[in-house]
């Protein structure tokens, strides 16, 4: 009887796991990021706020001044050269719609480069002001980034807040690959120059993002972090002894449009927005 009983309470419990439901992955669901969601309200506010209070806490820690030491070279420069200090911003001026900005580049960051077969990031991005020790006739691969920031001038600021506020509008592509880079030999060490570069790499996306009540706009990339902007991979072959000072010049470009002035068209009401995924207009042409 005992046994009976067992094997009718096994049964049910058999019946009731197969009769559960169990949802299964459709074309309905959908993981996709929307990366063209350009101009669309968004409601975003307690992600956005704690977004720009991160990014100000940590920062975007610039590389510069930033030497390298190649075998057992001293530093023979008195003081550090004005040259290899932050680099001055390059800048673009947009005209979104009816919306005045400037695009400029910020802090400089320096990441360093092994080939492998294929280029391999080494460690992190290289700290302003510590010698980096390399070997006598080693290569010299070095990728620059920068943080993009968004200046707005003070009598454009009700037009753009006006058009932007609560959008993330999708700006274009932006890269460094046109910027200049040098190494400044210190006093009786020989000249080294980087002498080739990888192929120029595609600009990264760039978002205008304003946040409702914020009083200013920020820029964000496809993920929705701040914005940055970087360049090919610039390669020198050092020799057998000098200490140098890198020295960069930022050359901030949208992709396909080497100008310094561009023109978007955008309405939010949408009219415009398939032009607005096309290739901004140059301003002679405005």
């Amino acid at each position: 009887m005992i046994r009976l009983i067992l094997t009718w309470m096994v049964m049910v419990l058999l019946l009731s796991c197969s009769s559960t439901p169990q949802r299964s992955v459709t074309e309905e669901d959908d993981f996709a990021l929307d990366l063209e969601d350009d101009g669309d309200k968004v409601d975003d506010k307690g992600y956005f706020s704690d977004l720009q209070r991160s990014d100000a806490a940590l920062g975007f820690e610039s590389s510069f001044p930033l030497p390298f030491a190649v075998g057992k070279s001293i530093d023979r420069f008195e003081t550090t050269p004005e040259q290899a200090k932050n680099p001055s911003a390059s800048v673009i001026s947009v005209m979104l719609g009816t919306c005045k900005f400037a695009l400029k580049t910020g802090p400089v960051q320096v990441d360093r480069y092994i080939l492998a077969g294929q280029w391999i990031k080494l460690n992190e991005s290289l700290p302003a002001s510590v010698p980096v020790k390399l070997e006598p006739y080693m290569d010299l691969n070095l990728k620059m980034a920068a943080k993009l920031v968004v200046d707005i001038a003070n009598s454009d600021l009700p037009t753009c807040r006006a058009l932007l506020s609560g959008r993330r509008v999708y700006i274009g592509r932006f890269h460094l690959n046109k910027s200049r880079v040098g190494l400044l030999a210190g006093p009786g060490y020989p000249r080294a120059v980087f002498s080739s570069r990888s192929m120029e790499p595609r600009g990264k996306r760039v978002f205008i993002r304003w946040q409702p009540g914020a009083a200013a706009p920020m820029l964000i990339d496809d993920f929705d972090f701040p914005a940055t902007s970087e360049s090919g991979i610039f390669r020198a072959l050092m020799g057998e002894k000098g200490y140098y000072y890198l020295v960069f010049q930022p050359a901030l470009r949208m992709d396909q449009v080497d100008e310094v002035m561009i023109k978007i068209p955008f309405s939010p009401d949408g009219r415009n927005r398939k032009q607005n995924r096309s290739r901004p207009r140059r301003k002679q042409d405005s």
